[in-house]
């Protein structure tokens, strides 16, 4: 592999590899889209099926793609299926995914339509990480079909359950060889050189029985929620027509949509923005809105609250940089420290709430993090009661695995843009030497996990051309 701050020629593998990428334009656009039809949620687990019916039959499609287009394929007991182009070690990796985070409400278009319009080919999935995962798949191809002589060999693996544990690619490494090199293109180009920790936290709070009797919002620690609602209920309509009045005027000061129905029983419906759970800020927590109205129409009355449990969720919710757990952290190679408050749910007697923290990777592990909110529930008469940590990944800037990336999206975008440091979680933590590559860029205004996901298809063929540039300088 040449040192990446050499200039080289034009190269007629990466131009021969570029004008079949450009003929097959239509057809990847066109597979993308069938795959953007397979709602690919994970679902109850079957025998040979470990994520469920719909990812199975995501993975299934890109295997029999990848064997149409020439490339050797692998299925691994319904966890991953890889395909393979050149020697068999050592290998650069491309490590992507088929599952999705649920569609949400409010879309424009079918959300597993896979419908093209104005330039954009919509779909739960298009950018994260449907659309990357066959860019990749069809610079793999290109390279094969110009019979690239490639000294490493070059593995596209596909996983099933990354939006929700990383199990299907940890089983694959069990069975199959670990790349020496790999990327994932499932966060922001140019490079993305270091993952936050990522610490999921479940925590309950005692709620006595009272007025809130239903209260739930949020589907995935991992997303912004954009719907919540809870239900109420009075002894008497005088009382609750009250109580509607002080709600609706609550409701009134709210960013978010919170609606107030019923007459006896009061229904309360909240809506806001879903975004990546590592991006709070550029969301809008419906679950957030709702806490908020609630504990401000109840004030000093502790009618609504009255073990406080409300007022604290709502804090811990609205400090996006743990401010409200008491947990705010940065430094100045990751930045700051972001939490969501992803899922709420009211249980019997308990508010359970599950939040998504992502802190900087000069923390190493969550082990504080966790001693200082278990200290600030204990003061509610609350519990942790479930804690998952994922440490954070960081691969030098100046390794050679960074440079050459960094090289290549330059030259093939001419963008002057800087390495990253994200608080997304991506494959590359599972590997010590691989990184995230795209597939947008900063400021883009392309977000995963929101309603009317999409891929420019200009971008989509990009991507194509920006893989199978990088795939060719790591395994030449």
């Amino acid at each position: 592999m040449p040192d990446p701050a050499t200039p080289a020629a034009p190269d007629p593998v990466e131009a021969a590899a570029m004008t079949w990428l450009s003929r097959h334009r239509d057809d990847l656009v066109e597979q993308t889209a069938e795959l953007l039809r397979i709602p690919s949620v994970e679902g109850p687990a079957e025998p040979g099926k470990p994520f469920g019916e719909e990812v199975e039959r995501a993975l299934a499609y890109v295997q029999e793609l990848a064997s149409r287009l020439g490339l050797e394929t692998l299925g691994v007991d319904g966890y991953a299926i890889h395909a393979h182009w050149g020697p068999p070690s050592p290998l650069v990796g491309v490590l992507a995914h088929v599952d999705v985070v649920p569609a949400g409400t409010g879309w424009s278009v079918p959300p597993f339509g896979g419908v093209i319009r104005d330039g954009r080919l919509y779909g739960r999935g298009a950018i994260d990480d449907k659309g990357p995962t066959m860019a990749a798949l069809f610079a793999l191809a290109a390279l094969a079909a110009v019979g690239a002589p490639v000294r490493r060999g070059l593995r596209l693996i596909v996983g099933g359950d990354e939006e929700t544990g990383f199990a299907c690619l940890r089983h694959y490494f069990s069975r199959q060889p670990r790349p020496e090199l790999a990327f994932a293109p499932d966060a922001l180009f140019p490079v993305v050189f270091a993952e936050k920790g990522i610490l999921n936290l479940t925590v309950a709070l005692p709620a006595a029985p009272g007025v809130v009797v239903g209260l739930r919002g949020g589907s995935r620690p991992n997303v912004v929620p954009d719907e919540a609602e809870a239900e109420l209920a009075f002894g008497s309509a005088a009382e609750a027509r009250a109580w509607r009045d002080r709600l609706t005027a609550a409701a009134a000061g709210r960013r978010g949509a919170v609606a107030v129905e019923g007459d006896g029983v009061l229904k309360l419906h909240s809506r806001g923005r879903a975004t990546h759970g590592s991006t709070p800020e550029k969301g809008l927590n419906a679950v957030v809105e709702l806490l908020a109205c609630l504990v401000e129409a109840d004030g000093d009355r502790r009618v609504l609250d009255p073990t406080g449990a409300l007022r604290f969720l709502a804090g811990a919710g609205a400090g996006l940089h743990g401010q409200g757990l008491g947990i705010f952290a940065r430094d100045d190679v990751s930045g700051v420290l972001t939490c969501n408050l992803g899922v709420l749910r009211l249980a019997g007697e308990e508010l359970v709430a599950t939040f998504d923290v992502r802190y900087p990777v000069s923390l190493r592990r969550a082990d504080e993090l966790v001693a200082k909110v278990e200290s600030s529930v204990r003061g509610l008469g609350g519990r942790i009661v479930a804690v998952s940590d994922d440490p954070p990944h960081h691969v030098p800037e100046d390794s050679l695995l960074v440079r050459t990336l960094l090289g290549v999206y330059r030259r093939q975008t001419g963008d002057d843009l800087p390495p990253l440091a994200i608080g997304g979680g991506t494959y590359a933590r599972l590997l010590p030497t691989a990184v995230a590559f795209g597939p947008v860029e900063p400021f883009s205004g392309i977000v995963p996990h929101e309603r009317d996901e999409y891929v420019e298809l200009d971008r989509l063929e990009r991507l194509a051309r920006i893989y199978a540039a990088a795939l060719w300088e790591l395994a030449r």
